[in-house]
């Protein structure tokens, strides 16, 4: 087994590239071409939590599986991906990335929702959060959507201008008056209590939610939800058991489509300039196993 290392992983990657790899991720998805289990979680005493995740693309050569952890006190986020050949079962790849291709993967899910469902003229953006990922989130969407202004809020003033300086932001000091002038709202946290009000989203706004990914975890108030036109979810069975959609009324659950319907054409996204869209992103296998997939072939081809 081959054991590639975080800056080889990178060097081989773009977010055009990660882009591309959640669209065909959510497509394959939709297209019933994906055999995908359901995620293992973890959550230790003493604080953290670790996810497992994997998927087979039908008709690809390789299969994945992917570790993820985060929240571990005094600890950075961590992770690996684990690359089988899918004629064999052998372990070909470790691909040993300390987590960023769940960061990468994460952030061009977050992006392809907002450019699918955002609307057209949609050119500014506020990050809610100060972490890697939303880090993360900025250079995807900046990717997918070309001449975004980006503005940030976090909870600690000084991370967040120091955020603000790094990816050539503004800083919104006021929650409230970036919300309702913003075009799209990323919210990438791990908050357990909404950190916006519904009143403050206002027509023709689109929300992409990607912090929520375990029991417990909130980011958007349930009033949201309830009054969005569209509500859409990587997958609704897990959005209902780990993401906003936990906190929603059954009806909201019941209405909520996936975006991988939404882009091949099944499920409608937004059809009105003033309609408000959400999209609820806890994170797939499958788009684990889209980008691993990229990162092998393209370091195989520059190895020949």
């Amino acid at each position: 087994m081959q054991i590639v290392d975080l800056a080889a992983v990178r060097s081989v990657l773009t977010w055009d590239d990660a882009l591309d790899a959640a669209r065909h991720a959510f497509r394959a998805l939709s297209d019933g071409m994906v055999d995908q289990p359901g995620q293992l979680e973890m959550r230790p005493d003493g604080g953290g939590e670790l996810h497992v995740k994997g998927a087979y693309l039908r008709g690809s050569a390789v299969m994945c599986f992917k570790v993820a952890t985060g929240g571990f006190p005094g600890a950075a986020p961590d992770g690996f991906s684990v690359v089988l050949d899918a004629a064999t079962g052998q372990a070909r790849w470790l691909l040993a990335d300390s987590g960023w291709l769940t960061d990468t993967r994460t952030a061009a899910a977050g992006a392809v929702a907002s450019l699918t469902l955002a609307r057209p003229d949609a050119r500014r953006l506020l990050v809610v959060g100060t972490g890697g990922q939303a880090q993360a989130q900025v250079h995807a969407h900046r990717a997918a959507i070309p001449g975004l202004e980006v503005a940030v809020w976090g909870r600690d003033a000084a991370r967040a201008a120091a955020f603000a300086e790094a990816v050539g932001a503004t800083v919104a000091d006021d929650l409230e008056a970036a919300v309702r002038t913003a075009d799209v709202v990323v919210t990438a946290t791990s908050s357990r209590t909404p950190l916006l009000d519904a009143a403050w989203v206002r027509p023709g706004t689109h929300v992409t939610a990607v912090g929520s990914d375990t029991p417990g975890k909130q980011e958007l108030p349930a009033a949201l939800l309830a009054a969005a036109e569209v509500v859409v979810c990587d997958a609704v069975d897990l959005a209902a058991h780990a993401g906003e959609l936990q906190h929603a009324a059954p009806e909201v659950v019941s209405r909520a489509v996936t975006l991988g319907d939404v882009l091949t054409g099944r499920s409608p996204g937004r059809t009105s300039p003033a309609q408000v869209t959400v999209a609820d992103l806890c994170g797939l296998g499958v788009q684990d196993a889209a980008i691993a997939e990229v990162v092998v072939q393209r370091l195989s081809a520059r190895a020949t």
